[in-house]
């Protein structure tokens, strides 16, 4: 589990928590430069970060053993596609919470005046939606979008949603995720195509604590029991 910039690994408490309640173990991630860590917290340090705490993942003789599933809030979604775009192979789903589709993509939208100087100046891109269209198919994704995000606006889920889509070339799909953004946000609340991909949006939903809504813990706990098997774990309430 991966948690967003401006966080800690405390605020990851309650996303463990859902998760333990169903059955599954939850590594929570601290970045380089975060807390009292040493070093500074860049691109490729984070990716470094991630990288290690999968690598401990799949080294132990039990966990080893078990799905793997990625979970990234706002930054750490970031982290999360870039983490499973490099090991597609290891991970069993992904699941991405009011995230961006780069950190240019969100300057320039904050920022439109300095829309000339955002490449110069942004040495951390992140361009999840590039890299969330490389990975397979196969592999179920899951995205939460809170409308009120006054962080990241809920456009860059709805766009990375359409791009995880493209990884599904079956008939009248691109139409039909073009339309995905353009129709009314609250309309389009729940999709789901081609069975395996999950989009959710909450109404009153802001940057964080999307964990206590409404909801909120039916639909993970619906979406993790959906791709993994029930022989797999035995669930605690």
């Amino acid at each position: 589990m991966f948690h967003g910039n401006a966080m800690t690994q405390s605020s990851l408490l309650p996303y463990a928590a859902i998760a333990y309640r169903v059955g599954f173990n939850a590594l929570t991630v601290e970045y380089r430069g975060y807390q009292r860590n040493e070093g500074w917290p860049s691109e490729k340090g984070l990716q470094r970060d991630a990288q290690a705490a999968l690598d401990y993942v799949l080294t132990d003789p039990i966990l080893s053993t078990k799905p793997v599933i990625i979970f990234g809030q706002s930054l750490g979604g970031a982290v999360a596609i870039d983490l499973t775009s490099r090991n597609a192979s290891k991970v069993s789903a992904l699941i991405v919470e009011n995230t961006f589709t780069s950190i240019p993509d969100l300057v320039r939208g904050r920022f439109p005046l300095l829309i000339k100087w955002v490449s110069y100046f942004c040495t951390q891109r992140w361009d999840s939606a590039r890299k969330i269209k490389k990975l397979p198919a196969s592999l179920p994704i899951l995205m939460l979008s809170g409308l009120l995000d006054e962080v990241v606006p809920e456009t860059h889920m709805r766009r990375l949603w359409a791009a995880s889509q493209t990884r599904h070339e079956k008939g009248n799909f691109m139409e039909w995720a073009q339309r995905s953004i353009s129709q009314d946000a609250k309309s389009q609340s729940t999709q789901t195509f081609p069975n395996i991909d999950e989009f959710h949006a909450f109404e009153f939903g802001e940057h964080v604590d999307m964990s206590k809504l409404d909801g909120y813990r039916g639909i993970l706990t619906d979406f993790l029991d959906k791709i993994i098997p029930k022989s797999v774990f035995t669930s605690k309430d």
